[in-house]
């Protein structure tokens, strides 16, 4: 699978096409009752739809029914847009589950998991061998500490 991830897009994978949401690449997205793209967040409000809803991370900067929303698949990031506590590096390293991040930045994602009261924590993937690619498989379930 992975010889099949385009070079130029950087990602592999299931993609959607639909929504009239503005979105970022690399950025962290639910899909609402609305029918529109919101980045995740880890509270629990509006952590109630982001803990049971498509997860999605955007494949470029524009309309999600133009650039694509990833829910499943392979994904080569930008460690400073998409992994990361407010922008910064934090370990991505082989093998490390990633989480919705617990930052008060919506849309990224993180390799420490939320820990303060009232945090949804949801698995969304894994950090492979090969540089700044993440095996994105969204959990279907969470916890909220």
């Amino acid at each position: 699978m992975l010889d099949s991830i385009n070079i130029l897009s950087g990602w592999s994978g299931d993609a959607v096409y639909y929504g009239s949401t503005s979105v970022n690449y690399g950025r962290l997205y639910y899909l609402d009752p609305t029918g529109s793209w919101t980045r995740t967040h880890h509270a629990t409000t509006p952590g109630q739809y982001m803990s049971s809803s498509i997860l999605a991370i955007a494949l470029g900067d524009g309309t999600a029914s133009t650039v694509g929303m990833l829910t499943r698949g392979y994904v080569r990031l930008d460690l400073n847009t998409g992994i990361g506590t407010a922008g910064s590096v934090n370990s991505f390293s082989t093998g490390s589950i990633v989480y919705v991040s617990g930052s008060v930045v919506g849309g990224l994602m993180s390799t420490v998991k939320p820990n303060i009261a009232t945090n949804v924590v949801r698995v969304i993937g894994y950090c492979t061998p090969y540089n700044q690619l993440l095996k994105f498989d969204p959990a279907s379930y969470f916890a909220v500490v």
